[in-house]
């Protein structure tokens, strides 16, 4: 088994490979043979990123279908590295995938939270579609678990940082948010706190 010095070199010489080389034909055939999980994640990583890797994904998804945690790697894989203009497609399809389990909050963050927080272009999408997307389905989860809910609403509190366009596309899906019934105390805080951030950054402005 690879040393962790190797395995970061190999991952180093990897990525600088697929720098030039757009079929990926290196990381395919690492994938393909390497015995390291943590190569065979960087050469998926990189795949998805470039548009790629369905036959590697499907590959890895036959051999650790059982095992819950690296299923829960390759949901969140997908949502890290899609390219920003497939993240909705890519992450309503996992969502109806059946190894995804709404009510569990490891599936969840998987998806939704890792989305938020690791794909910034995805969610800050110009358009406003990764902020209402991912209100979407804290609405959903906070019926059901608020602690995830609040968690996966914090992924917001940098919106106000950004420039004012942003703030104005995500105080729609925030505000939605904010007059659902029954929504949880935890959660209602935290997206009422960021609604008061962004108002005050348009507000100087």
């Amino acid at each position: 088994h690879s040393s962790i010095s190797e395995r970061s070199f190999a991952i180093a010489v990897l990525k600088h490979k697929e720098n030039i080389d757009n079929k990926c034909t290196f990381a395919k055939k690492m994938f393909k043979l390497t015995d390291s999980m943590t190569l065979k994640i960087a050469c998926l990583s990189i795949l998805i990123a470039k548009g790629k890797g369905e036959k590697q994904l499907n590959s890895f998804y036959c051999q650790y279908q059982d095992d819950r945690s690296l299923m829960d790697k390759w949901f969140s894989i997908q949502v890290q590295f899609c390219p920003p203009k497939q993240s909705e497609k890519v992450i309503n399809s996992l969502c109806e995938h059946k190894q995804f389990r709404l009510l569990n909050p490891n599936s969840f963050n998987s998806v939704i939270t890792t989305f938020a927080k690791m794909n910034f272009s995805g969610f800050n999408l110009k358009n406003g579609k990764g902020y209402q997307l991912v209100a979407k389905w804290i609405k959903k989860i906070d019926a059901f678990n608020p602690q995830v809910a609040a968690r996966a609403a914090k992924t917001f509190e940098h919106v106000s940082f950004l420039q004012d366009h942003y703030s104005c596309k995500a105080l729609k899906p925030l505000k939605d948010m904010q007059r659902t019934k029954n929504l949880s105390k935890d959660t209602r805080e935290i997206i009422e706190n960021i609604i008061s951030g962004c108002e005050k950054t348009l507000e100087s402005n």
